[in-house]
């Protein structure tokens, strides 16, 4: 079975394009972003997978949103602005989920 460390760039983005599907207000390139566990940094010694791009969130306010998935499967999508992140409601996971399933992915409960 797979791990977080083994999803592709392209993966992740279709993971994206299920919860944020709207295509067309997508106003930058994707940025695909892997960390591994480190248990050095203590606090936030986790692993996770980040994409991050512009898109529109209200509007047609452009913000940064990014989406990180967790080690064990979890997906959080957030937009930022000067005063922080903010949450997106998170579209289609029983969609994400069956993804996750059908490439061979399992969580990892040991780091988190």
């Amino acid at each position: 079975m797979k791990k977080l460390k083994d999803l592709t760039k392209e993966q992740a983005i279709e993971i994206v394009q299920l919860i944020y599907p709207f295509s067309a207000d997508v106003k930058s390139d994707y940025d695909f972003h892997y960390q591994a566990y480190n248990p050095e940094w203590y606090e936030d010694a986790r692993e996770y997978v980040r994409v991050s791009f512009k898109g529109i969130t209200f509007g047609n306010t452009v913000d940064n949103i990014i989406l990180e998935i967790t080690s064990i499967l979890d997906c959080w999508m957030y937009y930022s602005r000067e005063d922080g992140l903010h949450t997106i409601p998170n579209r289609n996971q029983y969609k994400v989920q069956s993804k996750f399933i059908e490439w061979g992915f399992e969580p990892d409960y040991t780091k988190e």
